[in-house]
């Protein structure tokens, strides 16, 4: 039997009958879509989907944008949250609010924990193609030191020296240890050489401000105003030449707005793909809109009703102080005005902090407890005048001998309502407290009534920071109009505990150090400890990457920025 050649299979045709040509058409078809299929098998099974460079996001927020600085940014959170995308600290935080290496490369802590050195990266670059040095550390630091220049970060830095030891290392140097030091150091750099020959006045004026230079993951690109001179729109674009990997975002647009009716107007109308606030300025209908995911992050703040007992000689009284917190329904605040999104604290410790214990005294609602600990200290129901007695719904307040017993309740007026200190009110005129309610508008409520303490008891909620070091709000050094001692709280024994936290590394040490703290809070009761809501950041279903639970700051929601995307390809 001879083998046909190659060139003569072209001719089987002419031997084959009809049917035995469209037998082997049909095969030929048969294996071209069965190599098709496989191809295509292939492709969806062995090539993963991966995030793709491309796309815009855009978001809402509440304010406008003042100072896009470091030095100045924490004084308004519009501000921190633009900067968090722009500049870059020594530091930054992970997922899992661990702190870890930004700007710097490494860092050592010396053996009496008052001394620590920073290598720099030598990749890092400002936006305008400049190279990042230790100028820039020391400079930025001995701006926040100049008093003149009216840094909010002033206090945090003080007695803080900062030394160049060459172009790539600085030295930090403490008069003595102090645990959450690091913690100050994911404070955004500024360029040494845009910034060095500002006056302090000239400092708040300089065009920077607006359109500044940074090293983070997005650069400025452009801003849109209104007739007026207002921002409306911010407009970044990512960074190439980030010295990590480079965001997949082609560009990050903020919307601002006067109120959040509006913004969450715009939200719903799809001009933004996310919008971020507090449970309290949210609606139960915001949280189901659909095609967006809603994310509610647990963040270190708290709210509580902090009590000066200097303007009101009630308050000094700690079985009324008790009383008023047994009146408080505190799971009707979480269902009526935090639509559950919100956790019930008791201390100034939030749960999972250095310091709690889910085993101390917790003040639910008891109103025979609260009426019993008022009548015993002789405050009694007045008597109803015959007018009142034909009025079932009227509210009979408490007296001893000519003395009313009544509070003022001074909170921030909220444009969603104030219904969680009509709640307060209600539950202590339940109990015969009589309570007038002030609100204070919120662009004025820290010059006339925080800073010189002008209230009796005031609503008002507080952010921890990263490092949960009660010291800044407990502390009788910070009873003055510069700090945030909002009770004017004075206990020499929790000064010493809150001294000695700072000063302690050893995790276990510090934590049991805390929890005395909160034993001395509770025992001395200088507050009632509301609530801590949660963050909630609804994001757009075609936004994918964003991966947190727990956040510090609000702006710690840009965490891993880098790594949200929209566009999308196929790779191994």
């Amino acid at each position: 039997m001879t083998i046909p050649k190659i060139k003569q299979f072209k001719y089987i045709s002419h031997f084959l009958e009809s049917r035995e040509r469209l037998c082997i058409k049909t095969l030929w078809l048969v294996i071209f879509l069965s190599l098709i299929f496989l191809s295509v098998r292939f492709y969806f099974i062995h090539l993963k989907l991966l995030p793709a460079k491309g796309g815009e996001y855009s978001e809402t927020l509440v304010g406008n944008p003042k100072y896009i600085n470091p030095v100045l940014a924490p004084a308004n959170e519009v501000d921190l949250d633009i900067s968090r995308l722009i500049f870059s600290g020594l530091l930054t935080r992970d997922k899992d609010q661990k702190l870890i290496p930004d700007l710097a490369e490494q860092y050592q802590m010396s053996e009496d924990q008052k001394t620590y050195t920073f290598f720099l990266r030598k990749d890092a670059k400002w936006h305008n193609g400049e190279k990042f040095s230790a100028d820039d550390v020391i400079f930025t630091i001995e701006t926040i030191q100049n008093n003149e220049f009216k840094s909010p970060l002033y206090s945090s830095f003080k007695g803080v020296k900062c030394e160049k030891v060459d172009d790539e290392q600085v030295k930090f140097i403490l008069n003595e240890p102090y645990a959450p030091f690091l913690s100050l150091l994911t404070l955004g750099i500024i360029p040494k050489h845009l910034w060095r020959d500002f006056t302090p006045t000239q400092f708040y004026l300089a065009e920077y401000n607006l359109k500044p230079i940074g090293t983070g993951p997005f650069k400025f690109k452009s801003l849109v105003k209104e007739k007026n001179g207002v921002i409306k729109t911010y407009i970044l674009k990512r960074n190439d030449k980030f010295y990590r990997e480079s965001a997949f975002l082609e560009k990050f647009n903020f919307k601002f707005y006067f109120s959040y009716n509006e913004a969450i107007r715009a939200f719903k109308n799809k001009n933004a793909n996310g919008l971020a606030a507090a449970s309290e300025a949210l609606s139960k209908e915001t949280f189901n809109y659909k095609n967006f995911d809603l994310h509610s992050l647990h963040l270190s703040q708290y709210s509580a009703i902090f009590f000066n007992q200097s303007n009101n000689q009630f308050l000094k009284e700690k079985n009324i102080r008790q009383a008023l917190s047994y009146a408080i329904d505190k799971e009707r605040i979480i269902k009526e005005v935090l639509a559950e999104r919100g956790e019930i604290i008791d201390g100034p410790i939030l749960r999972g902090g250095l310091g709690y214990n889910s085993e101390i005294k917790k003040y639910r609602i008891d109103l025979d407890k609260a009426n019993q600990l008022l009548n015993d200290l002789g405050w009694i129901f007045e008597e109803s005048t015959a007018a009142e007695q034909e009025s079932e719904g009227a509210v009979k307040f408490r007296k001893k001998g000519d003395e009313e017993l009544k509070i003022i309740l001074t909170t921030v007026e909220k444009e969603a309502g104030n219904k969680t200190a009509e709640i307060i009110k209600e539950s202590w005129e339940k109990i015969g407290v009589k309570t007038e309610l002030q609100l204070i508008p919120k662009e004025i409520i820290l010059k006339e009534i925080i800073k010189p303490r002008n209230y009796q008891a005031l609503l008002y909620g507080v952010i921890l920071g990263p490092d949960v070091d009660p010291y800044l709000l407990w502390h009788s050094s910070q009873i003055s109009e510069f700090g945030l001692n909002l009770a004017n709280f004075s206990d020499k024994e929790a000064d010493q505990v809150l001294e000695d936290g700072r000063k302690i590394f050893n995790p276990d040490t510090r934590h049991l150090k805390y929890q005395h703290f909160q034993n001395i809070m509770l025992e001395q009761m200088p507050a009632i400890f509301l609530y801590s809501s949660f963050y909630n950041y609804l994001i757009d279903k075609k936004i994918k990457g964003f991966d947190l639970e727990n956040i510090s700051l609000p702006s710690d929601r840009f965490i891993d920025v880098e790594k949200w995307y929209i566009k999308t390809r196929r790779g191994f």
